[in-house]
């Protein structure tokens, strides 16, 4: 298991609040080494890019997704992957507050 991402991730999550303005997205560069690749849950909603090629050894599709694909994080799920070679990823935090206005407007129509 990729020790490193998890940590990273698990502590920029469990990270304290502070009275300071927040930014709105946060990006992470992420690396993703051979073999097992578990990337924590968030309480925010995320995306992932890909900036390298790669392959989930675990899913169905036999052809590398290719570098560019963006894919809608689950919200509060640990993901784990198999990775048949080394991959790096950018991670995209949107913190609710972002999303509240858009929340709003749904709201009032």
């Amino acid at each position: 298991m990729h020790h490193e991402l998890t940590a990273s991730t698990r502590s920029h999550r469990n990270r304290a609040l502070t009275t300071a303005p927040r930014q709105l997205v946060d990006v992470m560069e992420v690396s993703a080494t051979k073999g097992e690749w578990t990337v924590a849950a968030f309480e925010e909603a995320s995306l992932a890019l890909a900036i390298s090629n790669w392959h989930d050894s675990r899913s169905q599709r036999r052809e590398e997704v290719p570098s560019g694909t963006v894919s809608i994080c689950r919200f509060n799920e640990d993901r784990h992957f198999e990775m048949r070679k080394a991959a790096q990823f950018a991670v995209f935090l949107l913190r609710n507050e972002a999303l509240e206005q858009v929340w709003e407007q749904n709201r009032q129509t």
